[in-house]
């Protein structure tokens, strides 16, 4: 595909920066620029629904889901009481996908917290029993497969650790993703199961 042109403000401090002499001058520089930069746009700011928000690839018409705690409850963003909460957010947010990308066709789903009932209890059933372990992915980055790691209010997850610790003594180079504790699940449902399951008329 087509490469993005890169931003007014990226060439602004690539320009600055190659006049720097020294490591020294460049790290004074980037740091000064920083704290000058106009803010980085949240791109999902308009996709975000409290801890929900979602992309859509037009190609495929899928929407993916993604999920980042942000509930400043104290209860626990999964916990039984905030289960009305997260459905709501979810209510609304396809709502407004089914308002703004009506020839969206299916949803995709990739995560650990798959492998938690108060995560699965929040979506419908079709999507629920298409869930795979997903070991295919040679990318082991971001919170689909590391957010295990960490608890809701942000600590490491002390039981999390030391078991991957433990499990990387045996690793398998043939399958890496059995190190994690907590396997990541990938899910894939018609989106009008979605709608039905929500209430979208």
């Amino acid at each position: 595909g087509r490469m993005t042109p890169p931003r007014a403000e990226w060439c602004r401090y690539v320009a600055g920066s190659v006049q720097c002499d020294t490591h020294k001058e460049r790290v004074r520089y980037t740091v000064q620029y920083f704290k000058t930069a106009p803010p980085e746009p949240d791109r999902a700011f308009d996709r975000s629904f409290g801890c929900f928000s979602y992309d859509y690839d037009e190609k495929s018409k899928e929407i993916k889901i993604h999920f980042k705690n942000v509930d400043q409850s104290g209860l626990g963003p999964l916990s039984s009481a905030r289960v009305g909460a997260r459905r709501d957010e979810l209510q609304k947010m396809f709502a407004q996908i089914k308002t703004r990308h009506p020839e969206a066709q299916s949803v995709h789903g990739l995560s650990w917290l798959y492998a938690r009932e108060e995560y699965r209890r929040l979506f419908p059933d079709a999507f629920n029993k298409s869930l795979v372990v997903h070991d295919e992915d040679d990318r082991y980055w971001g919170t689909s497969r590391w957010g295990q790691f960490f608890t809701s209010e942000g600590s490491i997850h002390s039981e999390i650790r030391t078991q991957f610790l433990k499990r990387l003594e045996q690793l398998s180079s043939t399958h890496p993703h059995l190190a994690f504790p907590i396997q990541t699940f990938v899910a894939h449902a018609p989106i009008k199961e979605f709608y039905t399951k929500y209430g979208i008329v």
